[in-house]
């Protein structure tokens, strides 16, 4: 019960003051994470026809056999989100499945220290 306290929306579900008091971590950088995690998976959805193409580049094959998957099927944590890529060609009846992987930029300390994300790649 919240006692009429203010409810306020973390990542991995929701907290009061009461609570978050007692906490341990900064609950003041994990108040915005929700609102960033949006921002930047919207950022990674509107590039997904690049990371086709690099996927492609990389793997020596055409653009049109890469499917990169929508944000539904991404798999994601604190620290980290990984997006299915499936590449089929002509030549080959199986397909290769990978994960392109993408440490999220607010939970390494990106703006703070810009470049910190790059050098978890």
């Amino acid at each position: 019960m919240n006692n009429g306290q203010k409810t306020r929306r973390l990542f991995y579900g929701e907290i009061i003051y009461s609570f978050a008091k007692d906490e341990e971590v900064n609950i003041l950088h994990c108040l915005g994470y929700v609102k960033q995690c949006a921002k930047f998976f919207d950022v990674l959805h509107h590039k997904r026809a690049w990371m086709r193409l690099i996927v492609a580049h990389h793997l020596g094959a055409s653009p049109n056999a890469c499917y990169v998957a929508g944000p539904e099927d991404w798999i994601y944590g604190s620290f980290n989100v990984c997006i299915p890529v499936t590449v089929s060609s002509s030549w080959r009846r199986k397909r290769q499945r990978l994960m392109l992987w993408f440490p999220l930029p607010y939970c390494v300390s990106d703006h703070f220290c810009p470049g910190n994300s790059n050098e978890k790649l």
